[in-house]
């Protein structure tokens, strides 16, 4: 995603980032019951700082002020677009940060990375164990996106998330027969936001000409979701609106129980 001031006023959240490797202090915040703060737990593997920025904008929007933790992964990315997959030392390295969350107070993690979603839903089973709700960045868009056409077109930057989007929208599907289309636009990385910009609609309009839906496989594309409907006249979909929705449902059930335990039956009923 390229680096792009996209506050337009003042932060109304309060932040704190780690890094994997070497944790750091710097200087986002929901209110779960009277007098308390939900501590949010974001955890990323390569991002920016406009990426980072964006997701919490988006979140705020639908859930109110909450206490932000950033977490920064970026080998798991960076061996698995090398080696084509996870590796055994990166999905150690997100286990860790993970449980470093929770060892934080994290209230809630959420999973801001489709290239390691498999690995992210393992370890969900682990924290449930702990009460602390786990919520994968993508899972809604997959289920909505099940749900829209037979024809998925799936836009990516990152070839690594391609394969676990289109697995997790056929899965989401509830037995619909799904064919799923990608296009990798060669701009991963890319600083320049008119080249970033082009490049995606271009490959958008290829995926438009069979595709009932264009899902957009990472969520620093999530800026471009509605040049790419207007683009090529196809229902878009980015992951940070949907799940902060599904977020804001996550925090009435929470609220309602005082307790962090969910279910998955409670959290995507649709699905069940």
């Amino acid at each position: 995603m390229p680096r792009m001031n996209l506050s337009g006023g003042k932060q109304k959240w309060r932040k704190r980032i780690f890094c994997a490797a070497a944790p750091q202090t710097a200087g986002m915040n929901t209110v779960m019951q009277e007098g308390t703060i939900m501590k949010l737990a974001f955890v990323y593997t390569i991002s920016t700082p406009a990426l980072e920025q964006l997701v919490a904008e988006t979140f705020f929007r639908e859930i109110g002020k909450f206490d932000g933790l950033i977490y920064r992964v970026p080998e798991a990315l960076s061996e698995a677009m090398e080696k084509g997959s996870l590796t055994r030392k990166g999905a150690a390295q997100l286990m860790h940060t993970y449980l470093q969350a929770i060892t934080d107070g994290a209230d809630v993690i959420v999973n801001c990375c489709s290239t390691v979603r498999a690995a992210a839903l393992e370890f969900e089973k682990v924290s449930k164990s702990y009460g602390v709700p786990m919520l994968q960045i993508d899972t809604e868009m997959l289920r909505v996106a099940g749900h829209m056409g037979r024809m998925v077109g799936v836009l990516a930057t990152a070839g690594s998330t391609i394969e676990p989007t289109c697995s997790g929208i056929r899965a989401y599907a509830s037995g619909r027969h799904i064919i799923c289309q990608a296009r990798l636009a060669d701009v991963f990385g890319a600083e320049d936001p008119e080249l970033y910009r082009e490049k995606l609609i271009s490959a958008a309009r290829e995926l438009a000409e069979f595709s009932d839906v264009i899902v957009l496989a990472q969520a620093s594309m999530a800026f471009l979701e509605k040049d790419i409907a207007q683009a090529t006249g196809k229902p878009c979909l980015s992951s940070p609106g949907l799940a902060a929705k599904d977020m804001k449902r996550i925090v009435k059930i929470m609220e309602s129980k005082k307790t962090l335990h969910r279910t998955e039956s409670e959290l995507y009923p649709a699905c069940h």
